[in-house]
């Protein structure tokens, strides 16, 4: 059969290898990040939960484990971001970044004074350490003396190296695993989603149902991400389940 192949001038083709998919802006992942302070190594935030009471910042009302990124969107500084553009699932990245690549140096001009009592009158806590935001800037004061406030507008993090670790697992692509990955995102709980002529349908369960005080403000924030990043559909139905007995 090899010789009438090659008497007929025939050849036969290599199967072929799957190329693998990698991450580009605008697309939708399922990460893992550990960002800390490059010079102390303490953590500050982390989708890790190992890595969460290792480092004494673990929290029992957050859901650990891989977390929804969608590339671009400024969720995390862009530079953190841009670290996951051309990686493929599976793939893990460790590094540190310097200051001027993370949340640049510590700017003398950025420290205000401000009068206590022009705090007061917007409602403002004046504290020391209290965090604030004043005409669209956010401070924290460093400093109370004489009815005058010193507050610093520096990044809490300026002048330091950020150490990172991050871990891409998966690129979702069906209009399905988005959906259901804005939803989980938002309402920091499993919910379950069918798509039917671009209607997003969400299961509510109950458990859910009983934080009445967010619920609403919680359904809001996922139909504005919904129509920020998934054109195609047109509604989100909620359907709300009730434990009866």
């Amino acid at each position: 059969m090899e010789d009438q192949a090659k008497l007929s001038g025939q050849t036969q083709k290599e199967p072929e290898t799957p190329v693998e998919e990698a991450a580009s802006y605008g697309d939708f992942l399922l990460v893992d990040y550990t960002l800390g302070i490059g010079d102390t190594g303490e953590i500050y935030k982390t989708t890790v939960e190992q890595d969460a009471k290792e480092y004494g910042i673990y929290d029992e009302s957050q859901r650990y484990g891989p977390a929804l990124l969608i590339l671009g969107a400024g969720w995390l500084h862009r530079n953190i971001e841009k670290l996951f553009v051309g990686m493929k699932p599976g793939e893990t990245k460790e590094g540190v970044l310097q200051p001027n690549e993370a949340f640049g140096e510590r700017d003398p001009r950025n420290i205000k004074t401000i009068l206590a009592r022009r705090l007061e009158k917007r409602g403002i806590t004046v504290r020391v350490g209290e965090k604030i935001v004043i005409d669209g800037r956010e401070g924290r004061i460093d400093s109370v003396s004489g009815g005058r406030v010193r507050v610093d507008f520096n990044h809490p993090l300026a002048s330091k190296k950020i150490k990172y670790k991050i871990t891409l697992h998966r690129i979702l692509r069906t209009e399905e695993e988005k959906a259901e990955a804005v939803l989980n995102h938002v309402f920091n709980y499993p919910i379950r989603v069918k798509i039917k002529n671009n209607v997003i349908i969400a299961d509510i369960p109950y458990e859910l149902i009983q934080r009445d005080g967010e619920l609403q403000s919680l359904k809001h924030l996922a139909v504005n991400l919904v129509s920020r990043y998934l054109k195609e559909i047109s509604e989100v139905r909620y359907v709300e389940h009730y434990t009866i007995g």
